[in-house]
């Protein structure tokens, strides 16, 4: 269905194909247009139909298609026609009740809207609520998380500063001991190296005294045994002599 106007009558028009010929040829015969006088379809602003792809999107809009002679006389073609008024009128009054039944139609259909539209605005609202609550109480506990997290971090600052400082004096009393250990350990060093030059020259001088006493006993045994040599020879002789005067005594 078409709807067709044209000399300021509004026609609903069936059409077997909506194209642009057809659509032309139906107008013709629907408007009493002359045979050989050229028809142009306008849209309502104005602009030419000339594709039948515009008219079939203006047609499933259910938009009007205006129809005018192409050579601009409407008012020959208006007195071309003999269709009497009142079929257009009762036409129109038809036109308006059904528009009248959109009209309330689009109306209920914008109140349903309205109230579903309110009702989600306040679906909306309540979960908005919800989510702000949702929202400050997140906050609330980040906060006290946060609060919780910087005492901990604090404790743990202190708690490492104390560490540091326990660390740094027990370094100290190492480097301490340790000094004073290595300070014992040099004096112990000196102690024996002292105490082995004290041994060893103890060792030299018993040595140079067992040297000297293994010289001395050697030369007390060789006057011992040249003292027992010259005892023996003097026995020696003096037997000797004794003898030779026992030989000289008569007999």
């Amino acid at each position: 269905r078409v709807y067709l106007h044209a000399c300021g009558r509004l026609e609903a028009v069936a059409v077997d194909s909506v194209t642009v010929s057809e659509v032309r040829a139906v107008a013709r015969l629907a408007f009493d247009f002359v045979g050989d006088q050229g028809l142009v379809l306008v849209d309502k602003n104005g602009s030419s139909i000339v594709e039948d792809d515009a008219l079939r999107h203006i047609v499933s809009l259910a938009d009007t298609v205006y129809v005018q002679p192409s050579d601009g006389t409407p008012h020959e073609a208006r007195r071309n026609i003999d269709q009497p008024l009142e079929p257009n009128i009762g036409f129109l009054c038809d036109g308006l009740a059904a528009s009248r039944q959109e009209v309330a139609e689009l109306c209920a259909q914008m109140e349903s809207m309205k109230t579903a539209f309110r009702q989600e605005c306040g679906a909306w609202k309540r979960a908005d609520d919800a989510m702000r609550c949702e929202v400050e109480e997140l906050r609330s506990w980040t906060r006290k998380q946060f609060q919780i997290e910087d005492k901990r971090f604090e404790e743990l600052q202190r708690s490492l500063k104390d560490e540091a400082f326990a660390r740094e004096r027990t370094a100290q009393d190492l480097a301490k001991k340790c000094m004073e250990t290595r300070s014992a350990l040099g004096s112990e060093a000196k102690a024996r190296e002292h105490g082995d030059f004290s041994a060893h020259s103890e060792i030299e001088e018993l040595r140079r005294s067992i040297q000297l006493e293994v010289t001395d006993r050697e030369d007390s045994e060789v006057r011992t045994e040249r003292g027992l040599r010259d005892a023996r020879d003097a026995v020696e002789e003096a037997a000797e002599a004794s003898s030779a005067e026992i030989s000289d005594l008569p007999r």
